[in-house]
């Protein structure tokens, strides 16, 4: 009974991960979800899996949470009648921030941290490829479970540090990036995008490099379609984020049109 219980604990882990993620687009009450946040904190911990993880998934977010303060400090949430606004004093001037904004950005965050939190303690709390096979035990197909497996890695800060690896492979990287920071108005000026497209480059080697090293029998050609896959993924969840932002100047109909164009990229790069 024992063993048969450890071959199913990573799919009882993967069955976990989805009742947390439906349970936490339902639950409003950001007290449910802090207690969530120390359950996940426990079970990380208890894992053994340290600290410097959690240190990569909080800079990866930083710059989408900072977004969504922002959005919900200094501008109305579309509910004039809900928004409480206090004048903040910053020596002879005072900001307005909209304390019902904070509250909403707190949860939406909190809600955010606990669902990377818990995809990446599924995905490293077992074997290599335990998440994948536990994909496979509930029908989900080999190339999808792959594309999810690679697009949490890559939320969740694998293969985020350094251009190079120690072995001379970087290419001398950094310098090219230097290189290219300079001449960074020269292309937008002359309206050349090798600086984009450098980083999407950039971003599906690095993919790339995840499910080589934690698929190594995968076929090359397969890896580098479900890089792509996953590399355009978390782009687009990046950007899906901003349409539930309120005060952006942009209707949500045209943040539409920033992903269109990574549908039509994956489709041409597979």
């Amino acid at each position: 009974m024992r063993d048969r219980l450890s071959r199913l604990l990573p799919e009882l882990k993967v069955g976990y991960l989805a009742a947390v993620t439906v349970t936490l687009f339902i639950v409003t009450d950001y007290r449910a979800i802090v207690v969530f946040l120390l359950i996940q904190s426990g079970l990380w911990m208890r894992s053994g899996l340290g600290l410097a993880p959690l240190r990569r998934i909080a800079v990866r977010l930083s710059l989408l949470f900072a977004v969504v303060f922002v959005s919900y400090a200094f501008f109305t949430t579309g509910d004039t009648a809900m928004d409480r606004w206090r004048a903040l004093p910053l020596g002879p001037w005072a900001l307005d921030v909209n304390v019902t904004g904070l509250g909403i950005a707190s949860t939406m965050c909190l809600r955010v941290l606990v669902l990377v939190m818990a995809s990446a303690w599924v995905q490293r709390s077992g074997e290599t490829g335990d998440f994948v096979r536990a994909l496979r035990w509930y029908r989900v197909p080999e190339t999808l479970a792959l594309a999810v497996d690679g697009t949490v890695r890559l939320v969740s800060g694998d293969g985020v540090k350094g251009g190079g690896r120690g072995d001379g492979s970087g290419g001398g990287r950094g310098r090219r990036m230097a290189d290219a920071a300079r001449v960074r108005f020269r292309q937008i000026r002359d309206g050349r995008l090798e600086l984009v497209t450098d980083r999407v480059e950039r971003a599906l080697d690095r993919a790339e490099d995840l499910l080589r090293r934690g698929h190594p029998g995968l076929d090359p050609r397969l890896a580098r379609d479900i890089a792509v896959i996953a590399g355009i993924a978390t782009a687009i969840m990046g950007l899906k984020a901003l349409q539930v932002l309120p005060g952006l100047p942009v209707a949500p109909g045209h943040k539409n049109l920033l992903i269109v164009p990574f549908f039509l990229l994956a489709s041409a790069l597979t």
